[in-house]
């Protein structure tokens, strides 16, 4: 499978951000995450 689009997820830290991104990275999208607490991304 290749690589489709890149998305942009906004909240990425929030239940539904990471929902969503699980859902994107399964289905082959790269991610461009946008945070206020990027230190809280290792939990992604």
């Amino acid at each position: 499978m290749g690589t489709k689009d890149t998305i942009a997820v906004i909240s990425a830290n929030g239940k539904a951000g990471k929902f969503l991104v699980d859902q994107a990275l399964q289905e082959g999208y790269q991610i461009r995450i946008l945070t206020r607490h990027p230190e809280k991304m290792w939990k992604l």
